[in-house]
């Protein structure tokens, strides 16, 4: 072969090599960095389609802000090879060709009771956006729009004309977004979105507590018998401000499983003759400084339960207040009345926090432990007392 068909051979294989490698690797399926300007705007797999979408946008926008001629702007493509990047969305290409585009609009600023809440094109966006705001809290609150009476939207809009760059101008949903945002607090409230609604619901119904007095258990003793909750049929008319319930009546109820009550059986039988254990004990802790009985030459008609200055007093007993006052011996005292002639009595309290003829329950605070009356220190004096008589209490607590 002759020098000269071999520099010929040489020349073609030196131009044809680097250009079959680069046509492989540009056709080659891929991911390409899309830039405009020299701004990277996104990572797509269509250059024609994203060429296509750079000019619909820029169409877009002279139609929508009535702009004679934006300059051309330089598109590039970069082949990426061997790489994981995810492909743009559309939408996020579109916001990043509008920040790559320094150019000036003539927008309106979108002001909701004196805030801007972002900038529109014209003044029907605005319209657009308040309209289609409450679907947000439709969506949000999963509302069925069946049971929608009617949608209000209370706010006092206005419009300022300003020149802004482009990548100032929000998107419908964006500013909605903002709006929402700004409502979450009513010091930032920029509109109200009142929503009412008629809405039925199936709720529980607990069920009632009957109580009932049974001679076969002694007093103290009681038995409970489980309830069964049902079911109501209940239609409400609700109203939503900014998504959160305001008002809510009840319009129409109807029981569709009726609740079964519970049953509570309280013993009346008296103890005291059969010795049984009735009452609790009336302090939390504390131990036992004197007991029932002769003290000193005389009778000690209840015992002394040694407890710290300011401790809570339980009644022992369910009961009525029959008394609460001061007496010179007792200090301040109460005095529960439980029925079938038997009392119970509390004494040298520091303060009494039941009321005369209060209901209590046992187990219920009804004072705190002190040292009133005649006392020598912080403790409560307790009794049983039968028919007027008092009694040692000590067999009785359980």
């Amino acid at each position: 072969m002759s020098n000269l068909k071999k520099n010929i051979l040489k020349f073609v294989m030196s131009v044809s090599i680097p250009l079959m490698l680069y046509l492989i690797i540009d056709l080659w399926p891929g991911v390409y960095e899309f830039k405009v300007d020299g701004i990277t705007v996104g990572y797509i797999d269509n250059k024609t389609l994203a060429r296509d979408s750079y000019k619909e946008y820029i169409s877009e926008i002279k139609s929508k802000f009535k702009l004679s001629d934006i300059k051309n702007s330089d598109l590039e493509f970069n082949k990426i090879i061997g790489s994981n990047i995810n492909l743009s969305s559309s939408e996020d290409i579109k916001n990043n060709i509008k920040n790559s585009l320094n150019i000036d609009v003539n927008a309106k600023a979108f002001i909701l009771n004196d805030k801007v809440v972002g900038y529109v094109s014209d003044i029907e966006e605005g319209k657009k956006i308040l309209k289609e705001l409450p679907d947000l809290y439709i969506k949000s609150g999963k509302i069925d729009k069946k049971n929608i009476i009617y949608i209000r939207v209370n706010t006092n809009s206005q419009y300022k004309d300003e020149i802004v760059k482009l990548n100032k101008i929000s998107s419908k949903e964006s500013i909605k977004n903002n709006i929402i945002k700004l409502n979450s607090s009513e010091e930032t409230q920029v509109a109200k979105v009142e929503i009412c609604l008629k809405d039925k619901v199936v709720e529980a119904s607990e069920p009632t507590i009957n109580v009932m007095q049974t001679s076969t258990l002694y007093l103290g003793e009681s038995i409970k018998q489980e309830g069964l909750k049902g079911e109501d049929e209940v239609v409400k008319k609700e109203i939503f401000i900014n998504g959160k319930l305001k008002q809510s009546n009840v319009l129409e109820k109807k029981s569709i499983v009726v609740a079964k009550p519970i049953v509570i059986l309280k013993g009346t039988k008296n103890p005291i003759a059969a010795s049984v254990p009735f009452l609790n004990k009336p302090t939390r802790g504390g131990f036992i400084t004197s007991p029932y009985g002769e003290r000193h030459g005389a009778i000690h008609h209840g015992m002394d339960i040694g407890e710290a200055y300011g401790a809570p007093i339980t009644a022992a007993l369910d009961g009525v207040v029959k008394y609460t006052g001061y007496n010179d011996i007792y200090g301040n005292m109460l005095i529960l009345d439980h029925g079938n002639g038997i009392e119970t009595v509390y004494g040298h309290a520091s303060e009494i926090l039941a009321k005369k003829g209060a209901c209590v329950k046992e187990g219920e605070l009804i004072g705190k432990v002190g040292s009133t009356g005649n006392s020598t220190g912080p403790h409560l004096h307790f009794e049983l007392r039968t028919n007027g008589m008092a009694i040692n209490p000590k067999q009785y607590i359980k």
